[in-house]
This record gives structure tokens, sequence and C-alpha cells, in this order.
């Protein structure tokens, strides 16, 4: 029941917080550095099994309409994901942002964690201190499920650390 109403609020919250900046002034098209980032996680934070993944992430330089496009893998013991979607930059000051992210991939599991589908959504909020230009740190949680289009919806719930340093 828990997860259900988890999943129900972090939905209508992201949907409001990437519409939101679509009405925000901003550049159409705004050229931002590209950032590669390498990381590791533990999913399945709120179930009895945790798995612990490595994280490759890729945030091309530009942005429309404040949206940031990302492609990332995940990858753990018999688990594979890969994505693409979308975030926003959220700056707080020079150094913190908040950065809420969507985005849909391929999910294999041989084992570990079956989440019912191997269509998957993924929904994250990261908190990222920048060092300088080029180098970031950020830690994220969030939310991979189905989205109820197969009857099996377990979902699981992730946090991670990624290290992100610019790519040109």
């Amino acid at each position: 029941m828990k997860k259900n109403i988890l999943f129900k609020f972090t939905k209508y919250l992201f949907v409001a917080l990437f519409i939101m900046p679509a009405f925000l002034p901003s550049n159409v098209f705004a050229e931002k550095v590209s950032f590669v980032g390498a990381g590791i996680g533990v999913a399945g934070i709120l179930d009895d099994g945790k798995i612990m993944f490595g994280s490759i992430e890729f945030r091309p330089g530009f942005e429309i309409y404040r949206l940031r496009p990302w492609i990332g893998i995940e990858i753990a013991d018999k688990i594979f994901y890969a994505a693409l979607g979308i975030l926003v930059d959220f700056n707080i000051t020079d150094q913190l942002s908040i950065i809420p992210s969507f985005g849909a991939g391929f999910f294999k599991a041989d084992d570990g964690i079956e989440l019912g589908s191997s269509l998957e959504f993924k929904s994250a909020l990261e908190i990222c201190y920048s060092f300088n230009k080029q180098r970031k740190l950020g830690i994220s949680f969030g939310h991979i499920s189905n989205g109820g289009i197969d009857e099996i919806n377990p979902g699981s719930e992730f946090i991670r650390i990624i290290y992100y340093f610019s790519f040109f």
C-alpha cells in the first residue's frame, strides 16, 4: 500500500516539475557542458532484497526549454537496464542543484529483482554539488517500475551516488 501511494505521489510530482519549466523564461536552445558520470547504487532499498549496481550516464551539452536529455546504463550481477530520458537542472546556488529526471528503458534480469516487464520507467531526484564547471558529485533517490503496463508491477526504489566529469 505504501508503495502505491509513494508511486502516485512521485509520478505527479515529476510530471509537474517537467511541465513547469516550459512556462519559465529561458533560451529555446542553450548550450551547456556535456557530462559523463560513473557511479554505484543500491536497488531495492525499501524491499527485503537489496542489489548493488554500477551506473554510467551521459548528459549531452544542450537543453531545450530547460529540458536536457540523458542516457544511462545500470548493471548488476545478472541485471541490465538501459534507458534514456529528460531532466531539469534547478540551480539553488552556484555549487548546489536539484535535478528531477524521468526516462524509459529496457530492463533484463536473469535473477534478482523482477519488475514485471522489459519496458521500465525511471524517475529520480538528484542533489548535485559542483566542484567547478568540469566536476560534479550527485546523490539520487529514485523509482523504477513499468507504470502498470503489466499485471506484475512491484517497482523498486534505489539510491545512487555518481561522479560527473566534463566530456567536451
